[in-house]
């Protein structure tokens, strides 16, 4: 479940540090499209969700995914996973089932059976 929250954060953060980053970066195209009664208010509320969404991706990055992928008892010091692209059979089973079961499909029925009796 945590790393489907991880998927859908990044497009929420690019869309809120992309929209917010654009009006700061180029305020004169963007004032164009700005009520006037909001125009006093509008620059700071972009200014804070830039740096706040900039430095919740700060702090994500280095507490749960540096933990998660360097520091977890199973993983320490780091997962070698990004650098050889390759698992053993028995992470995969663990951590990927439905793959496991895809690519290894008499094992998978072998041990639904064995789990079965």
């Amino acid at each position: 479940m945590h790393r489907n929250f991880d998927y859908w954060a990044v497009f929420w953060g690019m869309f809120i540090i992309g929209f917010s980053g654009y009006a700061l970066a180029f305020p004169m195209q963007v004032s164009y499209i700005i009520p006037q009664a909001a125009s006093e208010w509008i620059w700071q509320l972009l200014w804070l969700m830039h740096s706040d969404e900039a430095l919740l991706a700060i702090v994500f990055i280095l507490f749960f995914h540096f933990y998660n992928e360097h520091l977890k008892p199973e993983v320490f010091p780091m997962s070698w996973i990004w650098l050889t692209g390759k698992v053993s059979t028995r992470y995969l089973k663990h951590h990927h089932p439905v793959e496991y079961e895809y690519l290894f499909p008499e094992a998978a029925k072998k041990n639904k059976k064995h789990q079965g009796e």
